[in-house]
């Protein structure tokens, strides 16, 4: 004779499994809304520079040589290169 003393607790785990779940998915799913929203923010919006101020310059491919000859055209004094990354 055998005796099963799980018999019924798969179901009863899953049930109450379900149960968090479905009061978990609406908190997790908002909070990666505002994370996903927050990425796009700092992605894509505004960038403002104070008055007087050249505008920030997002470097690429296409623009990295302006960058290496206005380095190497300012050899009479000290030159300081920051670059700085929201990681």
């Amino acid at each position: 004779m055998h005796i099963d003393f799980t018999e019924g607790f798969h179901e009863d785990y899953i049930s109450v499994m379900n149960q968090i779940g479905r009061r978990k998915l609406p908190i997790v799913s908002f909070g990666i809304l505002i994370c996903l929203g927050g990425f796009l923010y700092f992605r894509n919006g505004p960038r403002e520079t104070p008055p007087g101020q050249p505008p920030f310059v997002r470097l690429n491919s296409e623009n990295f040589h302006v960058l290496i000859e206005r380095f190497n055209s300012g050899d009479s004094g000290l030159r300081v290169l920051v670059m700085l990354s929201p990681t």
